[in-house]
């Protein structure tokens, strides 16, 4: 993703509204964006990637942490501990039981 003039991202997954971008990089912010924790990630570098995809206009800014069962959405207000991720826009939810039922 072309977040900034010399700052490219690469989101883990991508969910756009209405059409998928053409191109290499896409120019346009995603619907969603959900990043998913690694092992080797750094806090502050997940956060600052986090926040690049807030600041560039991507209404819903996920984290998926697969180790710890846990879900996380991005805002103005940080990082926040949800149960369950919502596109109150599509009446969709999914909690983090189902999302790691099999995990």
């Amino acid at each position: 993703m072309h977040v900034a003039p010399r700052r490219f991202r690469v989101i883990d997954l991508a969910v756009y509204r209405d059409c998928r971008p053409e191109g290499r990089y896409a120019e346009m912010p995603p619907f969603v964006a959900i990043e998913i924790v690694s092992p080797d990630d750094r806090r502050g570098r997940l956060k600052e990637r986090l926040e690049d995809y807030r600041r560039w206009g991507v209404p819903h800014v996920w984290l998926v942490d697969p180790q710890r069962k846990r879900l996380y959405e991005y805002t103005e207000a940080g990082l926040l501990q949800f149960p369950a991720l919502r596109l109150p826009e599509f009446d969709f939810e999914i909690s983090a039981q189902e999302l790691f039922k099999d995990v």
